[in-house]
């Protein structure tokens, strides 16, 4: 598998971040899986994390690629939603502990995704958003009712109402699976929190992954909405991937990494840029033997 990966996680204007994210990567499979604690729950933090503890071990733990990845993301949600009911009880929290979730596996040039809450994933192509999952909301439900417009969603005084959660009061969870989804070349597949969606346009979400260099976009985006919602800032966290092809043997970016140390003289900027024109050329080589 052949693609770029990015992310960005910011505390906003809260005190603490509740926020947490996740990859992992193999040769055959990409787990990526995003948790927000529930707004001023006590243990959110503690439940985002399980959250995502969980359902990357679940990853681990599973023979890649994934036979049945629907069936997989069910049931590392529902094991998830199970240890993070547990939270309540083995730290005598007053308040049920709480968090959304977006998951999504993608292997054999296709993905899978489910959720619960109001975190969401995004499914861009170009310019144009080609899917995003419905808010488990009470404001998304009144505005699939037709009770109210988009615009009216944003400043609702409801609007951090959520319908559905891991943890919480729910002793079983179904949650919202996609089917096999195929993705084209330079397809972004992207979770994020409300703290992002929230004050970005779709417009200007993806004006800027298209413009930009993947790692470079999302945490411009996640900029970006810190400073539109600026000074009640949320904690905004993103992590996306760029699908590049099913090419085998060729080495994943790392957005982690540095391509090129930045202090260098003109004669050794020179000699880095002939190394890149010669690895350049080897790969196409090695491409054209493929």
């Amino acid at each position: 598998m052949k693609y770029d990966l990015g992310h960005s996680l910011r505390i906003g204007n809260r005190s603490s971040n509740q926020d947490r994210i996740e990859f992992v990567e193999t040769d055959d499979s990409v787990l990526m899986v995003l948790g927000d604690g529930m707004g001023g729950h006590i243990g959110g933090d503690l439940a985002a994390r399980t959250l995502v503890d969980c359902v990357k071990q679940a990853f681990i733990r599973a023979k890649k690629p994934l036979t049945q990845p629907k069936r997989f993301l069910k049931r590392a949600i529902n094991e998830a939603n199970d240890a993070v009911t547990q939270l309540g009880h083995g730290y005598d929290l007053p308040m049920s502990p709480g968090t959304t979730c977006v998951v999504c596996v993608i292997q054999n040039g296709a993905a899978w995704w489910a959720h619960v809450g109001d975190s969401r994933l995004y499914h861009v192509r170009g310019e144009d958003i080609i899917y995003e999952t419905p808010d488990d909301s009470y404001v998304a439900e009144l505005y699939r009712r037709g009770k109210i417009n988009r615009d009216q969603m944003l400043n609702h005084p409801m609007r951090n109402y959520i319908t559905r959660c891991i943890g919480g009061t729910q002793k079983t969870l179904e949650a919202t699976c996609s089917n096999k989804t195929p993705l084209k070349v330079n397809d972004i597949i992207l979770l994020c929190s409300d703290g992002l969606w929230g004050p970005l346009p779709d417009a200007t979400m993806t004006e800027i992954l298209e413009q930009h260099e993947l790692n470079e976009a999302v945490n411009t985006l996640a900029y970006q909405a810190e400073q539109l919602s600026y000074p009640y800032s949320d904690n905004i966290s993103v992590v996306a991937l760029k699908w590049l092809g099913n090419t085998k043997g060729k080495k994943k970016p790392d957005p982690r990494k540095n391509k090129t140390p930045v202090n260098l003289t003109e004669e050794e900027r020179l000699s880095a840029a002939i190394n890149e024109i010669n690895r350049a050329i080897e790969e196409f080589g090695n491409e054209n033997d493929d």
